[in-house]
């Protein structure tokens, strides 16, 4: 195992950071929509909830607020906050098959000066180099795919975190223009 690590080049500690890093913004993300999303329906029994009146965050937020406009500007702030964890989700895993790619490029170039070297007899040197490039490459792709995986389900997760807001955002009254409150 420890040669294979040593094979495949200091791009390997790169890749295996980004992999706990998508690991673990997957599970941040994953744990923030879900908290965000539950409808009261789908809460504990209040015997087995921590705090038995407690509401999910978005329909704490729907009760605090007397109009739908008031809803939808501080619900909007969820949103953004949303889209930017998700392009920093999405950015690591581009990332991690480029850095194999990568990899395979410096395990080719290496394979290329090694036969350069060598007069073209040099198979050991070769094949080393073919190994660099082979080991980060499948190593980007073990660590992109299930972060394809993850993002949709967080974009799925964030389909429905917005789904959430307009259904709470149609509960609530509109705002009184100043031209509809002096008619009344």
């Amino acid at each position: 195992m420890l040669e294979t690590w040593q094979a495949g080049g200091p791009l390997l500690i790169v890749l295996a950071g980004i992999s706990v890093w998508i690991w673990a913004s997957f599970f941040r993300l994953d744990g923030w929509f879900r908290s965000l999303i539950k409808s009261p329906s789908r809460l504990k029994q209040p015997s087995l909830n921590k705090q038995p009146n407690a509401l999910p965050p978005l329909d704490a937020l729907q009760q605090s607020v007397a109009t739908r406009d008031d809803f939808i500007d501080r619900a909007s702030g969820l949103l953004q906050t949303a889209k930017r964890e998700l392009f920093v989700f999405k950015a690591l895993v581009g990332a991690a098959p480029l850095l194999g790619l990568l990899g395979t490029v410096i395990g080719m170039v290496t394979t290329f000066d090694a036969l350069d070297r060598s007069g073209g007899e040099g198979f050991f040197a070769v094949a080393g180099g073919i190994r660099t490039a082979l080991i980060t490459t499948q190593f980007g792709l073990v660590v992109a795919l299930p972060g394809v995986v993850g993002l949709a389900r967080v974009q799925q997760q964030y389909r429905k975190l917005s789904q959430r807001i307009q259904a709470l955002a149609l509960q609530l009254p509109e705002a009184e223009t100043p031209d509809h409150a002096e008619a009344a």
